[in-house]
């Protein structure tokens, strides 16, 4: 059913009108969810704490894609860094002791392996009896410690890279370590199957190719799909479409056959990011972990508080993030909320 399934998508895409088509129909699914959930309370989902937690372990990347606004970072956030191992565990505490059960290590705009601590973090969450997981580009996965990861507790990784095949590969993500990617990928499936951990790989190319033919290049074909398990190979995600990142990557920026999604014109429901705590490296806590630009005025609107200054509970259960839920039922969306196609209703 899921072979049929692709093979249809790739049958609409190949029409004229297919990308036009698959970018309308997901815009149609997020406004009829609006629709539906319209007569539904929302403000009970403030009254208790979130199941998950993201956590931007790092603002830094090793790789400079196209589709992402990570080049147009030092325009609105000057500094970089990690997130100090001190502030980390006071804040998977907080969230532990407040009933959370998950935590995400995937920041918007850097990659967790740039962190030479990550596997001990990775450590410190599952000790704690939490679940955790992350995106990464694998490009650092070749100089990490694989075993090490294995045993930390993660239960899967999802890498998040082009095409494999090096020319796509370096035009899409700007980099020339493509190499370091292939062999680390498959050193990690290799160890994973010589010891047999239950430890899954996800993998989510951002293709200008079809779905066959990203997995018919011959790097995948005979290098990766033989070290993939059933379940693996059923779970490719192949992704043509991508946001605008509130108007800074054009589609001038993207290969042909990549192509920017369309946002919701539907939003007056809060957006389900905002009920989901994020917390950047140097300390402040967002209301949202997809989207970051700032407002004309030069502020950001979706920080709701800064662990200098208060506990993350505090900063979570307090009047200013609900006042932000509050902006969208009165159609006073914050900026970077207006156009963003990653809008989800609560």
């Amino acid at each position: 059913m899921a072979e049929n399934r692709r093979k249809i998508v790739d049958a609409i895409a190949r029409l004229p009108f297919g990308a036009r088509f698959l970018i309308e129909a997901a815009r149609l699914k997020k406004e009829a969810r609006v629709l539906l959930r319209s007569m539904t309370p929302w403000e009970r989902l403030e009254q208790k704490w979130p199941n998950n937690l993201n956590i931007e372990v790092t603002n830094i990347c090793n790789a400079n894609c196209v589709f992402c606004a990570y080049q147009f970072q030092s325009q609105w956030r000057s500094d970089r860094g990690i997130i100090g191992r001190e502030r980390f565990e006071t804040v998977i505490k907080a969230h532990a002791k407040n009933g959370g059960t998950f935590v995400s290590l995937t920041p918007f705009l850097g990659d967790p392996l740039v962190d030479p601590d990550i596997v001990g973090k990775v450590r410190h969450i599952t000790q704690r009896g939490l679940a955790v997981a992350f995106f990464t580009n694998g490009i650092l996965l070749n100089r990490l410690d694989l075993a090490d990861l294995l045993d930390s507790g993660l239960q899967f990784i999802t890498i998040s890279t082009g095409p494999l095949d090096r020319n796509l590969f370096e035009r899409i993500y700007r980099s020339k370590q493509y190499d370091d990617l292939l062999h680390g990928l498959v050193r990690l499936l290799t160890l994973r199957n010589e010891l047999g951990a239950e430890f899954k790989v996800n993998l989510a190319f951002r293709s200008p190719l079809s779905f066959s033919a990203t997995l018919s290049l011959p790097d995948f074909r005979d290098t990766v799909w033989p070290l993939l398990t059933a379940v693996e190979r059923a779970e490719i995600m192949v992704m043509n479409s991508f946001d605008d990142w509130a108007g800074q990557i054009t589609q001038e920026d993207l290969l042909p056959g990549m192509r920017l999604q369309a946002p919701p014109r539907l939003k007056h429901r809060p957006c389900r990011w905002t009920f989901i705590p994020y917390v950047t490296w140097d300390g402040l806590v967002r209301a949202c972990a997809c989207r970051f630009l700032p407002s004309p005025q030069g502020d950001d609107e979706l920080v709701v508080g800064d662990l200098k200054q208060a506990s993350l509970t505090e900063i979570w259960l307090g009047d200013r993030v609900k006042a932000l839920r509050r902006r969208f039922p009165t159609g006073e969306l914050p900026f970077v909320c207006r156009k963003c196609p990653v809008y989800d209703p609560c």
